[in-house]
């Protein structure tokens, strides 16, 4: 059922932050990944496919573990925001209750993950056993990086949601600068570069992000009241536990229809090389996802948190406003792609190499349906209910496993893929909209569709 409430962006609250919030997340979004895909060709470029694939298959192992271990406290904030930045008593409650259980949380699953190593893969022939270079003081580097870098996200969160949107986009844009400049310096030097050295770097850059970003959090809670009020009572913690455990859930069901679980499966079935250009892939595909969650999903988020105590005719307004200007940009950048994607491909490898075009385009499409899935997650976690946002996916990778089981190509299997997240977001639209009379704008504009063909195509021409 479609409400009938006008839905002026003017009536609002907070939507002059989530606009400049927008912009810093759009040009984080776009810079860092920009960023990223130049770092991957010049690392492909300067030192072959085989460093690089190794590179690229760490990191999306560890940014799976990331997520795992999170425990979706990073997309659990939203709803609670406001309880806990009320004063600094009840932010100092929120450090000692939340984030150092999490630091231990974190710390142990560390520890554990890469465990695993030594004391189980490293005796099977599985994907770990392509990495003969990772010594006992890498499987140290690897545990503490994986704490900084999961206690960096915490805070880079934290700080978008309270919109310091200009400092965690100049910080990540700064960090990839710097990445980038590092390994164009050591091959102009004709340095050589191991996984070690580079994993080095990158441990370096996050801790000195996480100062950077603690910096910032200092600052917002010097900014907070000092009266003791009344402190989050008992009962807040139990609803956190129950929202963080069905996001995770959540969070650890999606991970089976992301790029980053394609990455080291083909590493483990066909190699390092072929891991190379399925990141390559992955990487461009990435760019719907990252403008879906980077820029609208931090940004409708950090809104939503602040729109907790309002009326739900206020947050209502809130998700249409949002849902139109996100299915406007996601078919920007759908149509981009689908233009442009296969010559952008073709700058990061080597003209000669086998790929199948297939495979690409639908990484495009997969990427943009999931992204249609964003407002929704949201929602449901900004209203405490999760459960049904990952009883509807957990439906979705069940029946997905059953229809794998019997196919037998490739193309088979993506079209099952996109044909029950189909099935998925249909079945999660109609069920809010009869839940919370919600409704997604999905139309799409003139003036979007003609831009879109307008700029993609003069970039057609003079790529």
């Amino acid at each position: 059922m479609k409400s009938n409430i006008t839905r002026p962006s003017a009536q609002i609250p907070y939507i002059a932050f989530f606009k400049k919030g927008l912009y810093w997340n759009l040009f984080d979004s776009v810079s860092s990944q920009g960023l990223v895909i130049l770092f991957h060709i010049l690392l492909r470029s300067f030192y072959g496919t085989h460093l690089h694939g190794k590179m690229g298959c760490l990191l999306s192992v560890f940014y799976i573990g990331i997520v795992l271990c999170n425990g979706g406290l990073d997309q659990s904030l939203a709803p609670f925001l406001e309880e806990f930045t009320k004063n600094r008593p009840a932010f100092r409650s929120f450090f000692y209750t939340v984030l150092l259980p999490q630091i231990a949380i974190v710390s142990i699953s560390a520890a554990l993950f890469f465990l695993g190593y030594f004391f189980f893969f490293s005796s099977h022939e599985s994907f770990f056993t392509r990495f003969p270079d990772i010594s006992p003081p890498f499987f140290t580097l690897l545990c503490a990086s994986f704490l900084l870098e999961s206690l960096r996200k915490t805070c880079r969160t934290f700080l978008q949601l309270i919109f310091y949107n200009q400092l965690t986009a100049l910080v990540e844009t700064g960090n990839m600068i710097v990445f980038i400049l590092l390994i164009v310096g050591f091959y102009v030097l004709q340095i050589p570069l191991s996984l070690l050295s580079l994993w080095i770097i990158f441990s370096a850059l996050v801790a000195l992000q996480l100062v950077i970003l603690i910096g910032g959090i200092l600052r917002f809670y010097s900014s907070l009241p000092a009266d003791v009020t009344k402190q989050p009572a008992p009962k807040n913690a139990l609803r956190m536990i129950k929202t963080r455990v069905f996001t995770w859930a959540n969070q650890s069901v999606s991970q089976f229809f992301s790029g980053n679980i394609l990455v080291p499966l083909c590493a483990l079935r066909f190699g390092i090389e072929q891991a190379s250009l399925m990141k390559v892939i992955s990487t461009i595909s990435q760019w719907v996802t990252l403008i879906s969650h980077k820029t609208f999903g931090i940004s409708s988020n950090a809104l939503f948190a602040h729109l907790k105590s309002r009326s739900l005719e206020t947050q209502q307004n809130a998700f249409s406003y949002l849902s139109s200007l996100l299915n406007q940009a996601l078919y920007f950048l759908f149509i981009f792609l689908l233009i442009n994607g296969k010559k952008i491909t073709l700058l990061q490898i080597d003209p000669a190499a086998t790929i199948s075009w297939s495979l690409l385009y639908f990484m495009i499409l997969n990427s943009f349906l999931e992204s249609l899935f964003v407002l929704y997650e949201k929602w449901y976690i900004f209203e405490e209910e999760a459960f049904y946002i990952f009883f509807f996916n957990v439906t979705s990778f069940s029946l997905l496993y059953l229809f794998i089981i019997s196919l037998h190509s490739p193309l088979s299997i993506a079209l099952s893929i996109l044909g029950l997240r189909t099935l998925t977001l249909l079945s999660i639209t109609f069920f809010s909209s009869y839940r919370w009379h919600i409704w997604p704008s999905f139309a799409p504009r003139a003036i979007t569709l003609t831009i879109a063909v307008l700029v993609s195509s003069f970039l057609y021409i003079i790529i």
